[in-house]
């Protein structure tokens, strides 16, 4: 177990590090730059990429940026003057992270609980519903179920405010958009897998020992049918946990995904990078998590 954890973390390492790198080229091949603008003189232009090193060739900024990088410095902002991207990122983190802790919850325990209930109830009416709901939330885009939301609970009915974050009312709206698709998601695939489970030998085993329906349910059916769902709470923990750039921005959210969207539209190159290594970061981490979870879950898969 030690052995493969420590495989897997190397690995991760690794991918962070060749993430970084492509990213870093990548961004500089953009047309254009930080300080390109008709209305600044060219002198002036050319002091700032001096003062911030980009005039310098490319891989002596990546070796000064990988050598800051390892020290926790990610530099500053070229676009916000005097704030760090440590400073920028320190600030936006926890409203990224409240909202995508909101969501995760909402997804998990919504979309189990619909995929469970569709199971047991096999073309019965909650499955049809449960099918209905989950061909809602992957067939529809987030932006148009916030919109729509919007629309209807805000401005039509005023139950809800149709923007900002405060107290609990505000939050309702954007972890429903951002968690609806993550529900249907799971809802799919906890109830696919269920219904392939039922048919299995040990089922029919334990129904041969005279087991309740409950017991079967609760100690062969969902241990055996999570496997499919923890594939996909790699990726979808790290998307949740990080926030989506669409919906802070619909509901005018001042979490990553704001800065990551402004960053990218003026080329801050320093600013675009941190955000890109805060998500990947979450990401790998995920599939790591999801890894190790595997054989905690699954006795029957060997880590090596």
């Amino acid at each position: 177990m030690l052995k493969y954890t420590l495989k897997r973390i190397l690995i991760a390492i690794l991918t962070l590090l060749i993430l970084i790198s492509a990213v870093f080229v990548m961004i500089r091949l953009l047309p254009g730059d930080p300080f390109s603008d008709p209305k600044v003189p060219a002198a002036t232009q050319e002091k700032m990429r001096e003062y911030y090193g980009l005039d310098e060739p490319l891989h002596k900024q990546y070796l000064t940026y990988m050598s800051n990088l390892f020290h926790g410095d990610l530099g500053y902002s070229l676009r916000t003057q005097g704030r760090t991207v440590n400073e920028i990122i320190s600030t936006a983190f926890p409203f990224s992270i409240d909202l995508g802790v909101r969501a995760l919850l909402f997804a998990v325990i919504v979309g189990l609980l619909l995929g469970i209930v569709a199971a047991l109830n096999q073309n019965g009416f909650l499955d049809h519903l449960s099918i209905a709901i989950a061909v809602i939330g992957i067939s529809i885009p987030s932006f148009i179920i916030a919109s729509v939301l919007q629309y209807l609970l805000s401005v039509k009915l005023g139950i809800l405010p149709v923007a900002l974050w405060g107290d609990f009312k505000s939050t309702i709206l954007p972890t429903f958009a951002l968690g609806i698709g993550s529900v249907a998601t799971i809802a799919r695939l906890m109830r696919t897998s269920m219904l392939e489970v039922t048919g299995e030998d040990f089922i029919k085993t334990a129904k041969a020992k005279g087991l309740s329906k409950g017991e079967i349910t609760m100690k062969h059916q969902l241990r055996n049918s999570l496997l499919p769902v923890i594939t996909v709470m790699g990726p979808l923990v790290a998307t949740l946990l990080t926030g989506t750039f669409v919906i802070e921005n619909i509901f005018a959210i001042p979490g990553l995904g704001r800065h990551y969207v402004i960053s990218i539209q003026t080329l801050d190159y320093p600013l675009i990078l941190g955000m890109t290594i805060v998500y990947s970061v979450f990401l790998v981490l995920m599939q790591v998590v999801v890894d190790l979870v595997y054989g905690l879950v699954d006795p029957r898969i060997k880590m090596k």
